[in-house]
């Protein structure tokens, strides 16, 4: 299993912590076809509210019957977190963004972080055709700041 991390993903992911309208905007590469199980990893700030999650993706699947599916959801990035990941929070699995160039909004009932947590992706099904292309994350809510900062 791979983890293929986002563009930006050890970037600074700084919040002001007031309650502000935040997005973080990133994207992962892909150069060749992720194998199932492999996850697609894009860093969410500890204290942010999410409430929403677009997705845009290249056709990375280019067969005339497409196959790449993937599930959405969290899981903490620092191993010793006693927060237990939740693979399809966001979307349960055989979502079908990249099967054709466009766009996906996932919905879901907001959600406060108090540490960062990986969006993740998790690969359910290999695409059948695979051309190289970009995911794009972009992740909106409001910058809480975690409890005690």
């Amino acid at each position: 299993m791979a983890s293929i991390k986002s563009v930006g993903f050890l970037s600074p992911q700084a919040t002001p912590n007031d309650g502000r309208a935040v997005f973080v905007n990133d994207k992962v590469v892909l150069s060749a076809n992720p194998a199932v199980a492999d996850t697609l990893d894009f860093r969410i700030p500890a204290g942010m509210e999410v409430s929403s999650i677009d997705l845009y993706a290249d056709d990375l699947d280019s067969n005339a019957s497409p196959t790449l599916a993937t599930s959405w959801g969290y899981a903490p990035i620092d191993p010793s977190s006693s927060l237990a990941a939740v693979p399809a929070y966001f979307a349960a699995a055989g979502q079908t963004i990249g099967r054709a160039a466009g766009g996906q909004r996932l919905t879901f009932k907001p959600i406060t972080f108090q540490e960062d947590v990986y969006l993740r992706g998790t690969v359910g099904a290999q695409s059948a055709t695979f051309a190289a292309g970009e995911l794009h994350a972009i992740v909106g809510g409001n910058s809480k700041g975690p409890r005690g900062s």
